[in-house]
């Protein structure tokens, strides 16, 4: 397999965050993983629990099935004004993202598609664990049959007047801060994200929280009684020490 070009490996180091150590970069495969089981609405619990925010609104899946974890490359988008502010394109920007990450783009809520089907395509060639943007998309009906999921608020037919302005920056998308190596989830309810540094935390309380879900589920087909029920739901809003 031939080499990629000096110029690709350049821009590769300049907008990836910094490495991990080998022992970090395990942690968080195998956070992932565990993560990657569990239902959203147990991650959303665990935030919760521990007062973190993070989810992103009317920020829809394209798709209506499957799920997905991954950390977060990002690119910020602004009205156009033909700057040239960005030192590639969003083509060679994905070409540089590596397998298992989420790109979410940040455009200010506009009007009008940001990508298609040829994007998506792009995105899914490379490996990316999904696509994500607060505006619309064109193409809809293609990249609903596609495997990658992209989340939008909807479809378009008409560009959205924006140009590219920052790559693996600080965004908002969907009402909520993503910063890159954040580790954003996805699935049918929606998205969340949660915050490079408190990954650990979020993973010890998803587990209790399937625990906890478990127990609810056999006592409601054993038939117990309401204060039974109560005490177990009263549980799950309890953080696991």
């Amino acid at each position: 397999m031939p080499s990629k070009p000096a110029t690709t490996r350049a821009a590769q180091r300049a907008t990836q965050p910094a490495a991990k150590s080998p022992a970090a970069d395990k942690a968080l495969a195998n956070a992932i993983r565990k993560l990657r089981k569990m239902p959203s609405g147990f991650i959303t619990d665990s935030m919760t629990r521990l007062g973190i925010g993070g989810w992103m609104d009317e920020v829809l899946p394209v798709q209506t099935k499957g799920r997905f974890v991954g950390p977060a490359v990002t690119l910020r988008w602004a009205p156009a004004r033909n700057a040239g502010t960005a030192s590639m394109n969003i083509y060679e920007f994905i070409r540089t993202c590596r397998p298992g990450q989420v790109l979410v783009m940040e455009t200010g809520v506009a009007d009008g598609w940001i990508m298609g089907e040829n994007m998506a395509h792009h995105g899914q060639h490379q490996g990316l664990a999904a696509m994500v943007t607060d505006s619309n998309v064109r193409d809809y009906m293609e990249i609903a049959a596609m495997k990658i999921p992209v989340f939008s608020r909807g479809p378009a037919i008409r560009r959205a007047p924006v140009e590219l302005v920052g790559l693996n920056v600080p965004v908002t998308c969907g009402g909520t801060q993503v910063a890159p190596g954040d580790l954003v989830v996805g699935d049918p309810d929606g998205i969340a994200v949660i915050p490079a540094a408190r990954i650990a935390d979020v993973l010890y309380q998803a587990e209790d929280i399937a625990k906890l879900e478990a127990e609810q589920e056999k006592a409601i087909r054993a038939g117990v009684t309401m204060d039974q029920l109560n005490a177990i739901i009263a549980k799950k809003k309890i953080l696991r020490k």
